[in-house]
């Protein structure tokens, strides 16, 4: 996940506050995470990079996350509606320890990046390899469902990626 526009967000209200909206922004994602059976491996700025027993969970919390993100008390300094960005890849990858934390590293950890980094505030973007998984979850949601295809930075050829728009 990832915050769209928080450069911006600091800028505009300050730090400290800004900081705030972050942390209590943390907290729904974490428990959105947890109680998706899903773990939060780590925090990069305001982006969250969690892993999951399989795509099918992963594509359920992205859900929650878009949804408990609405009960946020952003006190008028943002929209929740639009305010978490969500990429979901499946595969295997090489999880490692690192300075005593656990890590992932490899393709399917990049393409879940990337497709993150396609999203606007309030979506979620998935792969072929995720929404195939989880598309089960998704006929029992309102959703709008966008089909495209993009070159990902460092990816060879065009990538087909499923957006999910806000309702």
């Amino acid at each position: 996940t990832d915050l769209a526009g928080s450069t911006a967000l600091y800028e505009r209200v300050g730090d400290a506050r800004a900081f705030r909206l972050v942390i209590d922004h943390f907290a729904i994602l974490r428990r959105a995470i947890e109680e998706g059976r899903g773990a939060v491996i780590k925090t990069i700025g305001d982006a969250v990079m969690a892993c999951f027993p399989d795509a099918q969970t992963a594509v359920g919390a992205a859900l929650r996350i878009q949804r408990d993100i609405l009960d946020l008390d952003a006190k008028g300094l943002v929209d929740p509606v639009h305010l978490v960005k969500v990429g979901v890849h499946s595969g295997a990858c090489f999880a490692v320890t690192q300075n005593q934390r656990l890590d992932y590293f490899g393709s399917t950890v990049n393409v879940a990046a990337r497709a993150q980094h396609e999203a606007r505030g309030g979506e979620i973007v998935l792969t072929q390899e995720a929404y195939g998984d989880g598309q089960e979850l998704l006929a029992g949601h309102m959703a709008r469902i966008e089909r495209f295809s993009v070159e990902l930075k460092g990816i060879a050829g065009p990538v087909e990626l499923i957006r999910i728009l806000p309702m």
